[in-house]
Order: structure tokens, then C-alpha cells, then sequence
């Protein structure tokens, strides 16, 4: 399923600066510059950013000691079974803002570098909040239902292998879809554009809850991170 039609008003001036790894209070007494920036790549945000994911459901995975295996096909070795623990289906993502952004910062970086940075900014910011929201999706649709979400599993996380990964979530989506979107998994397996996400998160009465999405919690590199636990939508 592909779904396009998503609120970013999430987006502020300050999370392009936190973005840019600066401190907005900071910024805004001893740089104002960088704060008039982040205000011009937020008013063109429409322009940039074109917010799409595919929205994939499959039944739940047979769980065996060591193994996940998806409609009889696909085996996932590389992620612990107990992420899926309970599930009685499993949602997969993939999402991405377009490449209209990228090549704008592209092209700035050789005429207005300070104003390339704030637009990628507005990029991963834009990126973060269209994941909570399709994070929030699924909470909303399966209360609904009166079943709760795990935490979000992104390929690359500590015990489920980039490549691996990628290619597993990949084989189970429609690539009609995905083509649809304008994202593709390249052989070095990541994403294009840069600017975008896939995950896969396990639905049922009595999977383990998510608690507050902190994606820091899995990271294969939490342990020597500089921004540890300063995920911008923390």
C-alpha cells in the first residue's frame, strides 16, 4: 500500500539547528545567521520535501529457536526471534522524502554552502518526523483493534545485518510500489535517496510495547556515539 499523504508540520526552526548539531539557544545569541537559514529552508519545506512510504502486512512470522521465517519463503536469521514475540502480523515500511532535497543541496553546496547545510537539515528532520508518523499510524490503527505495536526494527541495528536486512524487507514488498515511490536499495545496500528509512514492527495483544520508540535503545553504534540519546524526536 502507498500512502502519501502526511502532516510534517512537526518541523520547527529548532530541530534544523539540533540537526546541524548546534544548541538553538546558542545559535540564536551568537549566530543568527544560521537561524535565518533554517527559517528559509523551512518556508520551502513544500518545495523539498515530498513525504511517501509503502505500507506492507504479513502474516506472522513461524518462530523456531534461531530463525524467522515469513510466508514460507523468506528466512530472517540475522534478527533475534523474540523482536516478534506474540505478533500475529508484522508491518514493514520503507519511506523516503524524494530526491528533490538532495540534489537542491547538491546544487547549493557550490553557490550557498551555509544554506545547503540548514536544507539538509530540513531533510532529516523532515525524514524523522514522517517516520514518527508512520510509527503513529500504526499505534492508531492497531488500537484500534485493540492490539499493540513492538519497537520499530530498522536494518543496520545491533544483530540484524545492513545488508541482510535490507534485502529481506525488500523481497516482501511489491516492487511496483516501491519503483512507484522512487526508492531503491543499491548494492551497497543502501538507500537512494539518502534521505529515507525502511523498518520492519511486530503487531499483537501481546507483543512487548514499544515504550517510547528511542531508537538509540538498538543502534549497533550506541555505545560510542557522540549524540547518544539525542535522536532528534526522542
Amino acid at each position: 500500500m502507498l500512502l502519501d499523504a502526511w502532516d510534517l508540520s512537526g518541523i520547527t526552526v529548532d530541530l534544523i539547528l539540533w540537526a546541524q548539531g548546534a544548541d538553538p539557544e546558542v545559535i540564536r545569541s551568537r549566530r543568527p545567521q544560521l537561524v535565518k537559514f533554517a527559517e528559509r529552508a523551512m518556508a520551502e519545506v513544500d518545495v523539498f520535501v515530498k513525504p511517501v512510504l509503502v505500507y506492507h502486512e504479513v502474516a506472522a512470522p513461524v518462530l523456531s529457536e534461531d530463525d524467522l521465517v515469513f510466508e514460507d519463503r523468506f528466512s530472517w536469521g540475522g534478527l533475534a526471534p523474540h523482536c516478534f514475540l506474540n505478533a500475529d502480523t508484522v508491518v514493514l515500511m520503507v519511506g523516503t522524502i524524494g530526491a528533490d532535497l538532495e540534489a537542491k543541496v547538491s546544487a547549493l553546496m557550490h553557490v550557498e554552502p551555509a544554506y545547503a547545510l540548514a536544507v539538509d537539515a530540513l531533510g532529516t528532520v523532515a525524514l524523522d518526523v514522517l517516520e514518527r508518523a508512520a510509527l503513529n499510524y500504526v499505534k492508531v490503527s492497531a488500537a484500534a483493534q485493540g492490539l499493540r505495536v513492538t519497537k520499530p526494527f530498522s536494518p543496520g541495528i545491533a544483530g540484524w545485518p545492513l545488508a541482510e536486512g535490507q534485502q529481506q524487507i525488500f523481497a516482501l514488498l511489491d516492487p511496483v510500489e516501491v519503483q512507484a515511490i522512487g526508492l531503491t536499495l543499491l548494492p551497497s545496500a543502501q538507500l537512494h535517496p539518502k534521505k529515507s528509512f525502511s523498518l520492519a514492527l511486530g503487531v499483537g495483544q501481546d507483543v512487548q510495547e514499544d515504550g517510547h520508540l528511542h531508537f538509540c535503545d538498538t543502534c549497533a553504534l550506541r555505545a560510542t556515539c557522540a549524540y547518544q540519546g539525542r535522536h532528534l524526536m526522542a
